[in-house]
Order: C-alpha cells, then structure tokens, then sequence
C-alpha cells in the first residue's frame, strides 16, 4: 500500500514536469492550431498556435493554458496587450505579433525569459524598455516601422545575432553595441543616421550592416570603409 501510494506520488510529480523547448527542426514538423478553441482542446500537444488575421482586440486567457505552446504568432490583428496568463507559457520561444496597436512591449512578455524570437514590427512602439535584458536567451528581435529613437536597452542582450531596426527614428548607434558580440545582422535601414561607431569593428561575429535610407553626408560611407576597412559587409 504504502510502494504503491510512492509511485502513485513520483507520477503525479513526474506529470507536473514543464514541457522541453522543441528544436527548431521539430517545431517545422508540428502540427499547427489557427484556433485557440481547437488548441485548447488539445492543450496537452499544442506547439504552435498561429492566429494570423483573426480581426482580434482581445487574446483569451485560455492562451495561457496552452503550457506546451513553443510558437505564437499573433501577426495582422487589433491587439494592444495581452492577457496577464500568457506568462505560464514557459517554454514559449517565438512570439510574433507585428501589425497590432502595441504602444511598448508588453511587462507580460517580458517575463518570458525562454524566449529567442520576437517581432513587434508595425506597432507604434516609440521606447525600448530597460528591463527587456531580463530576455537574456534572445537571438532574433524585430521592431520594424516603429518610432524607436534610441538602441540603447538592447545592448544588453548577450545571446542576440540579428537585430532589425530598419524605418525609424535612430539617430545613432550606441558605442556599447560591441557587447553584442554574437550579432551577426543588424538592419538599420531608413533611419537618421549621420555617422558610424568605431565599436563595429570590435563585433567578431558581425557580417551585414543595412543601413540605406539614413542621412550620411556625402562620401561618408566610402570614407569611413576605406579608412577602417571592416570585415563586415555594409550594405548602403
């Protein structure tokens, strides 16, 4: 009685385990829900919510039941926040969710501290919060067409290894961007810079820097590659 009501109890802990992080080339092959009533009946395996278009204002809560979830993607709707429950999606790595009506990344998100991919491109986000370094797992981030004026808070992402900035308001690129030493993208397209930090030249892992559309005086870009003759590609 007493063997039985121990294995009884190792079990149940053993189900209480969170889920593990699926590998990308697993997420590619696991099936996707377009429904979170379909999805929340099949709570137990979802890996891959896709809610693209849903004409939605509001997220269900129930999101935040979806504890296997790996991938959401809440691109194309009415959104400017989300649910306090999405912070039990643990092993949640991939959120996209550009083309809503975000002013600023969502506290909930930034709780989420698995995370390595994340898009809020298409939002009227106009600050980047300081305590998005508590994401220390983030290698991709994409904040497009916003109105970012300073990069400052994410030079603190250690993981980070394609940053994409393109159609802002930036100014200038922050000397202490060379703590990012494992970017190897950054897309600045279409912003207001006049001048390029020397501290790119000290990002082993850098090999293309977009930075067409932005205001450099004449001769500026030619100027400055011949004189440090960088090992990355600047595309201009």
């Amino acid at each position: 009685m007493l063997l039985g009501l121990l294995l009884l109890a190792s079990c149940n802990k053993e189900a209480k385990q969170p889920p593990k992080s699926l590998t990308y080339e697993q997420l590619m092959f696991a099936d996707r829900y377009e429904s979170v009533d379909e999805a929340i009946s099949h709570r137990d395996s979802v890996y891959k919510l896709i809610l693209i278009n849903k004409n939605m204002a509001d997220l269900p809560s129930e999101v935040g039941d979806l504890y296997t979830l790996n991938t959401l993607e809440l691109t194309y709707n009415k959104l400017a926040d989300l649910p306090r429950s999405i912070t039990k999606l643990r092993v949640l790595q991939s959120l996209y969710a550009g083309g809503n009506q975000f002013k600023q990344i969502p506290n909930e998100v930034l709780q989420l501290h698995n995370l390595k991919r994340i898009d809020f491109s298409d939002n009227p986000i106009d600050e980047i919060p300081e305590d998005i370094k508590e994401l220390n797992q983030l290698e991709m981030l994409k904040l497009r067409r916003a109105n970012i004026k300073s990069m400052d808070a994410l030079c603190t992402l250690p993981k980070l290894q394609v940053l994409t900035l393109n159609g802002n308001e930036i100014t200038q690129i922050p000397g202490q961007i060379q703590s990012l030493q494992n970017l190897e993208t950054l897309h600045l397209e279409n912003n207001k810079l006049t001048s390029l930090p020397e501290e790119l030249l000290e990002m082993p892992n850098l090999s293309k820097v977009y930075i067409s559309g932005n205001p450099f005086p004449e001769n500026y870009i030619k100027q400055w590659r011949e004189k440090h003759a960088p090992a990355f590609v600047i595309k201009y």
